[in-house]
């Protein structure tokens, strides 16, 4: 494995991570606010799948075309 790819691979699991921590820090204020929190069903669901990881981390493949070359 390339030098780039090691590197973008570890910048994407860095995002995946971020990812999880904000889906984790939303259920927690959700959980906080009780009836208050103005997240729907749907959306606690879609939290709960990127927690488990049942969500794909999607990335734009023109960002890999540019993460993979020297822009000089």
């Amino acid at each position: 494995m390339t030098t780039a790819l090691k590197q973008q691979t570890m910048n994407l699991d860095q995002i995946k991570n971020d990812l999880i921590n904000a889906a984790q820090a939303k259920l927690r204020a959700h959980s906080q606010m009780g009836s208050n929190s103005r997240l729907s069903i749907m959306e606690v669901a879609q939290l709960r799948d990127i927690i488990a990881g049942n969500v794909e981390l999607k990335v734009n493949q023109s960002a890999q075309f540019f993460g993979l070359h020297s822009l000089n």
